[in-house]
Formats: structure tokens, C-alpha cells, sequence
């Protein structure tokens, strides 16, 4: 996506700029007058294709906005509610940051939680919830590896049972680093493999993918979190539709989940629906995955990396903030 900003004294003359540059097939992300009221403002994308030039923010052009336009129309590319939109920029232009990029940092900062799970030296088991397709598996794979590089004792357990090759896609990660991967089916059997003593162990339960508008499927899910006194970690895959993806956390988040991980960054370019998410079941975040390969292992997101993330284009002072190093 091509996303530029332009200027002109009238409507019709922007929209003229627009189509020389863009073409036909452009959209409109935003338009308005321009700060001193003489000018019309004109944000408009328009799909890449391999022969075009990286992605084009106009950093340039920002300079002239105010924090708040910047942030919403940022916000707006990403696909995000118009309601969290609106109290995100809110939050934001009440902070002294001295760029977009931080304002929204702090906006983000007090809206929600993070919470790093590979910082943390956690002894309760942890177990990967989520719809299917999200990489629950993968990320249990990576979460092995770290432990194994960091030198802790780890353990997996794979629910995965009801999709072909399920346990067999962890069993080949599990065999690569020495771990057993024991196999479990029913609830009550899970118990038994549950250590709840292991006070320097690492304990991960990959489960079958759950449709969280399926009662029975939840249900069985319920009984697995109960039945191993793990913490429920749901798994989701940027991209998703905002308004899908903030419905499925509340029904995760119903059955206790408290915060998420996110995968498939590396393919996705509109984060607007972590957002709805978050926002929507109350979720913390987690750590994010940047790649599908286990070798690259997770990264503890901050409110500065999702602002980054969220506008890279307005971000050339934030690393010499002196507040940068201790949010992240």
C-alpha cells in the first residue's frame, strides 16, 4: 500500500493530484482543511505492486500536521474502530510528547496493559488458546526453544489431537530439541501430566484450535484450563478484521484468558484490529511474532514499539526521546 498526502486550494484540484499520481483506483483515507484554513489536506492510498517503490508516508508533509490528524489518520490506514480512534487521539493530544509517535505511546500506554510473557520467568503452565490458523503451534515451538537457550527445563503437552498432523507439526520441533511431547486427549487425563510443583520448569499445552461461537468446543476448553491450573494465552494473527477479531477476544476473554500474543506480523501491514482487541476483551499484550520460522523467537511488545509499528513515518525523533529506552 502507497499511502500519500496532498495539497491544494481546492477540492477538486487535490483530487486532481490524486489520480495523476495514484490513478483511479485510489482511496480516500482522509480529508479535511488544512491547519490555517486556506488549503484542502488529502490522504489517499492505492494498492503496491512488486514494480512499485517501498511504501511512501510523506514523512515530509507530517511535519505540517498536528498531532491529532496524524494520529487519526494513522489510526484510520490501520483499520481501527472509529471509537477507540477517537479516545486514543484524545489521550494523545493531552500529552507534552514531542512528536506523534510518542503522543500515541502515551495514548496507548494508558488505554492498555503489557505484559511480556518471555521476560518473565514464569512457573505456571501455560497453555495456547485460539481460533484456527492463528500459529498456536508455532508459537509453542518457539517457546520451547527459548527455554531451551535460556537453559530452563521445559515440558509440552499437545491437545492438538483432533487435527490431522497436529501433534506430529510440534513432535518435529519437540524431537529437534530433546524435549518429550506427551500426548493427551481427554481433560482428566491432563491432570496427571501437570506438574504443579515444578518450580524451575517451563510447562506449555499447545491445544486444539477452538471456534469461540461453538458452546461445546469452549466448554471442553473451560474443562482443559481448569484441569491443568494453566494460564489461558490466546493466540491471534494480525490482520484480522477488526471488527470479527474484537468479537472473538470477548469470548476468549470470558473464559479467563488475560492477555494475547501476536503472530503473522511479518505478513500483515493493518494492526487496527490488535487494537479492537485488546480494547475489547480488556487483553493485555503479550509478545509478538515477526516471523514463521522457530529460530526467531518472540519480542515483548511496549507502548513505543506499537506506536512504531503503528506510525513508522513520524517516528525520526523517537529514538533520542530519553523516554524511549525506559518505555520500551
Amino acid at each position: 500500500m502507497r499511502v500519500k498526502t496532498f495539497t491544494a486550494s481546492t477540492h477538486a484540484a487535490a483530487m486532481e493530484q490524486v489520480r495523476d499520481q495514484l490513478g483511479d483506483y485510489a482511496v480516500i483515507v482522509s480529508s479535511g482543511k488544512t491547519e490555517d484554513g486556506h488549503s484542502v489536506r488529502i490522504v489517499a492510498a492505492v494498492e503496491q505492486t512488486k514494480n512499485d517503490p517501498p511504501i511512501e508516508q510523506e514523512p515530509e508533509r507530517h511535519g505540517d500536521l498536528n498531532t491529532e490528524e496524524t494520529i487519526r489518520q494513522a489510526l484510520t490506514y490501520h483499520g481501527t474502530p472509529q471509537r477507540l480512534i477517537a479516545k486514543l487521539a484524545s489521550f494523545a493530544v493531552q500529552s507534552a510528547a514531542p512528536n506523534p509517535t510518542l503522543a500515541l505511546a502515551a495514548a496507548i500506554d494508558s488505554l492498555f496493559e503489557f505484559s511480556s510473557l518471555t521476560e518473565q520467568s514464569t512457573t505456571t503452565p501455560i497453555m495456547l488458546v485460539g481460533p484456527p490458523g492463528n500459529g498456536k503451534t508455532i508459537v509453542a515451538a518457539k517457546l520451547c526453544t527459548q527455554a531451551k537457550l535460556a537453559k530452563r527445563r521445559v515440558s509440552a503437552v499437545s491437545c492438538d489431537t483432533r487435527r490431522a498432523g497436529g501433534v506430529e507439526q510440534l513432535k518435529a520441533f519437540t524431537n529437534i530439541l530433546g524435549i518429550e511431547l506427551i500426548t493427551v486427549d481427554k481433560p482428566e487425563i491432563l491432570r496427571n501430566h501437570i506438574n504443579l510443583d515444578a518450580h524451575d520448569q517451563l510447562q506449555i499445552i499447545d491445544t486444539a484450535s477452538t471456534n469461540p461461537y461453538n458452546e461445546a468446543e469452549m466448554d471442553d476448553l473451560i474443562l482443559r484450563i481448569k484441569a491443568s491450573n494453566a494460564e489461558p494465552i490466546l493466540v491471534l494473527a494480525a490482520g484480522c478484521d477488526p471488527l470479527e477479531i474484537a468479537d472473538m477476544a470477548r469470548f476468549y476473554g470470558d473464559i479467563g484468558v488475560k492477555r494475547f500474543i501476536v503472530t503473522q506480523m511479518d505478513i500483515a501491514r493493518r494492526a487496527g484490529g490488535l487494537l479492537a482487541a485488546a480494547d475489547s476483551a480488556r487483553l493485555a499484550f503479550c509478545d509478538v511474532s515477526i516471523s514463521s520460522k522457530v529460530s526467531d523467537q518472540l519480542k515483548p511488545l511496549s507502548p513505543v514499539s506499537l506506536a512504531r509499528l503503528l506510525m513508522p513515518y513520524t517516528d525520526d525523533e523517537t529514538s533520542n526521546h530519553p523516554s524511549t529506552e525506559a518505555a520500551q
